[in-house]
C-alpha cells in the first residue's frame, strides 16, 4: 500500500474541490490531519467527512 503524503493529499483536496460544485465543509480526521500539519510523514488514507451546506 502507498503512502498519502501531504502532497498528495493537497492534490487530492484540489482536485476535489475543482469536482464538488456545492457549498460545504469538509473535515479532515485522523493521520490525514496530522500529515497536512507536517505533524506526521505520511497517513495510509485520507479520511473526509463532507456536509453539504445549504
Amino acid at each position: 500500500m502507498t503512502e498519502v503524503t501531504a502532497k498528495v493529499m493537497q492534490q487530492f483536496l484540489s482536485a476535489l474541490g475543482r469536482c464538488y460544485r456545492y457549498p460545504g465543509k469538509l473535515f479532515l480526521v485522523g493521520g490525514s490531519s496530522l500529515a497536512l500539519v507536517a505533524a506526521k510523514v505520511s497517513t495510509l488514507d485520507i479520511d473526509i467527512q463532507l456536509c453539504r451546506l445549504g
